[in-house]
């Protein structure tokens, strides 16, 4: 059987696993829930008891369910199935407005709105995200408005550059999907794919390796819909999770 305590503590345990990856921090979530930074850090530390209203506090503004604090053998024990149809699939968050160039940083969640999704492919990620693509002439034929993308956001597909991948890039106030290419020292180049033979026109960015996770927010996979209703408000299993 699991308890309420079980599930406080695996989402304590949750916290504390992504703040020390670097994905949140004291200050970032004492905010986002309105605690003072001290509550939050004896909070983590056990020195203050994580509470129920607080624990649903977190959960809202993470967009995390109880049904994510379960591992996949007690979500199939309970389901009364082997878990391979159970768990082959997941909802999810939709960011409310496209990204591309000339559109402001996306900043608000659909509240009642998932995307289905094959549960395989976000297995090793950290908060994934939709988000919809926009029209970027020099990013085709690599990417098309009205595509889907998925956000990797885990500090390790930020940093481990693939020079054939996709990568959400913060540039300005904007959104940008572009190739990356590491040059000498710390040296980075934003590459559109108009660009991809003429090396002198890519946009070179000089930084450290802290400011890298700054520039690079999340690896991108294109991906569509297991459904093609998915978008439709009433979809009772997508909007309640």
């Amino acid at each position: 059987m699991v308890t309420f305590s079980d599930l406080q503590l695996r989402l304590l345990q949750h916290l504390l696993t992504r703040v020390r990856n670097g994905e949140l921090t004291e200050r970032g979530l004492a905010r986002m829930v309105g605690i003072s930074q001290p509550h939050i850090h004896n909070v983590l530390k056990g020195v203050r008891t994580l509470s129920p209203e607080l624990s649903d506090s977190i959960l809202v503004h993470l967009r995390i369910s109880l049904i994510d604090l379960l591992d996949r053998t007690q979500i199939a024990k309970y389901s009364g199935s082997d878990g391979n149809e159970y768990y082959e699939s997941c909802y999810i968050p939709v960011l409310s407005d496209p990204i591309g160039p000339g559109l402001p940083w996306p900043c608000r969640i659909e509240e009642s709105r998932r995307f289905l999704i094959d549960r395989r492919k976000v297995a090793s990620f950290r908060n994934p995200i939709i988000a919809r693509i926009s029209p970027d002439a020099r990013m085709l034929p690599a990417i098309h408005e009205g595509d889907f993308a998925l956000l990797d956001q885990s500090q390790s597909a930020r940093e481990q550059i693939d020079p054939d991948a996709l990568y959400l890039i913060k540039s300005g106030s904007q959104a940008l999907i572009r190739r990356v290419r590491q040059g000498q020292g710390n040296a980075l180049y934003m590459v559109t794919e108009d660009s991809l033979q003429t090396p002198e026109l890519w946009e070179k960015i000089l930084l450290t390796c802290h400011e890298l996770p700054h520039l690079i927010r999340a690896r991108v996979y294109l991906v569509a819909p297991e459904k093609e209703d998915w978008w439709d408000r009433n979809q009772t299993l997508a909007t309640s999770l």
